[in-house]
């Protein structure tokens, strides 16, 4: 399977994400989740959130269109979980799609969905990287490794 960052380039993202206004949160943890993917091979990222967040980040980057493919269509939400959950070092679940309708229908659950969280963050200290606590990249030098 070919990686997104095969057929686009860092405009195409830059082009596709100014869809959001710049001030929105969901830009901003969105724009954080699109940088991985130019990292360098050598760079290793894990995901310490839970699963349901991560799926629902994919999906908000699935629904708003932000990847496209080599004919200008909009990457599946299946191709899109693939590429986070590998590159994030995360078994995939068998039915993302199941956890972003059960994440949906929550009522009564005192715990906000990713985007609340890091909006009330935000509010706070507009300087925040929203998935800073959420993401290690750990950076490999090829040169020690056998």
């Amino acid at each position: 399977m070919k990686r997104p960052t095969d057929f686009l380039s860092v405009s195409d993202i830059k082009r596709n994400a100014r869809k959001l206004p710049p001030g929105d949160v969901r830009y901003c943890i969105a724009e954080e989740l699109l940088r991985l993917l130019w990292l360098k091979p050598s760079c290793k990222c894990r995901w310490k959130g839970t699963t349901t967040d991560l799926v629902s980040l994919v999906y908000f980057i699935y629904s708003e269109g932000l990847l496209i493919d080599d004919k200008g269509f909009p990457l599946s939400f299946r191709i899109l979980t693939a590429l986070f959950f590998g590159l994030l070092q995360v078994r995939i679940p068998a039915n993302p799609s199941a956890i972003v309708i059960r994440a949906r229908q929550r009522k009564g659950v005192r715990q906000y969905n990713i985007f609340e969280r890091y909006e009330l963050l935000m509010s706070k200290n507009a300087e925040i990287r929203p998935l800073s606590n959420e993401i290690v990249v750990e950076y490999v030098d090829q040169s020690t490794i056998n």
